[in-house]
């Protein structure tokens, strides 16, 4: 797009906004709106404002895997403030209790319930930016700190593939040691995984890509990466629950060691494209399936059902990275 620059008095330039853009994000005059300097140049955004700043969410007889739904939507639709209604004598599980739906976590299944302070606190150290701003008897108001800003998505982003490439180092160091401390952190980095999805969800929602058209495809991209996260969390529950002599080590390690380089080359390939690369993936990933149909139930059929998971979330991320790449350039 194409603009004039036009001269203003002495030292100011000003050009113009087009009318499009204006009206996709109901901009008026004396709004303030985002001016982001980057090495190639400038980038303009601004919150979507044709929807309300506020929520208002009633949790009253809600689980705490609900109250978790409630919260993280409205976080990730955007809003600036979410107040949150509950009874006068509520008390609280740790919203930390369970691992993934109703997965009760071990360590928080006999720990004391919480007032609703100390389970909002520790509610908003789950959202980059959110903070708790008030609180009483009847409500609290849960409000952003901050601006959510493309310069923190593209950190966020690169933070969540660099914590999946963690995760899957670490379950292979943990089983070539036959150990599993590492197994047992698995959880709380894969949290740090929610946070910033959520982050990267928040900031779509509210200021966009520069490139509107990317933006459902960066959405699926970080969905199905943090689904990623959520397998390596079931498969190290599975590892740790397993009888060691009922696995068979050297059969999983050599799996995710496969999963761990094409995640590898993944990464590579979405912030540097290269076709002959992206078609080594391609490769990588039929030569992992192929492998893995000859060698059924050479170890525990769960952990490898989940594997095989990971492999698969792996071929629909390529396919991605095709899209990407399509909507983007004139030639591919």
């Amino acid at each position: 797009m194409i603009r004039k620059i036009i001269k203003q008095g002495h030292n100011t330039l000003t050009v113009t906004l087009p009318s499009i853009w204006a009206k996709r994000f109901n901009l008026k005059q004396g709004q303030d709106i985002n001016l982001i300097e980057r090495e190639n140049g400038l980038f303009l955004s601004a919150e979507k404002t044709d929807k309300p700043s506020s929520i208002e969410i009633d949790i009253t007889n809600l689980t705490v895997p609900l109250i978790w739904k409630y919260i993280s939507t409205a976080y990730r639709a955007g809003y600036n403030e979410i107040v949150v209604k509950f009874p006068p004598d509520a008390i609280f599980d740790s919203p930390y209790k369970y691992f993934a739906h109703y997965t009760v976590d071990p360590f928080f299944e006999r720990k004391e319930k919480l007032s609703p302070q100390e389970f909002f606190y520790q509610i908003t150290n789950r959202f980059v930016g959110l903070e708790l701003l008030d609180i009483n008897e009847k409500l609290c108001v849960l409000k952003e700190i901050g601006q959510s800003t493309s310069k923190e998505f593209d950190s966020s982003l690169r933070r969540i593939f660099l914590l999946i490439l963690h995760l899957s180092e670490g379950i292979i160091k943990d089983l070539e040691k036959g150990k599993t401390n590492f197994l047992a952190k698995v959880h709380n980095i894969d949290l740090q995984i929610d946070k910033f999805h959520d982050f990267c969800c928040r900031v779509l929602n509210k200021t966009g890509l520069e490139e509107p058209s990317k933006s459902s495809l960066t959405f699926t991209l970080i969905y199905l990466l943090e689904l990623v996260g959520d397998e390596f969390k079931h498969l190290s529950i599975q590892l740790i629950k397993k009888n060691p002599k009922d696995l068979n080590p050297k059969k999983i390690i050599q799996s995710l060691n496969s999963i761990n380089d094409q995640l590898k080359l993944f990464y590579e390939l979405y912030y540097s494209y290269n076709k002959e690369k992206l078609k080594e993936l391609f490769n990588m990933n039929k030569r992992f399936t192929d492998k893995e149909d000859a060698k059924k139930n050479t170890y525990k059929p769960d952990v490898q059902v989940t594997i095989e998971t990971i492999n698969r979330y792996i071929d629909v991320l390529s396919e991605i990275l095709i899209s990407k790449q399509v909507s983007s350039s004139n030639s591919v």
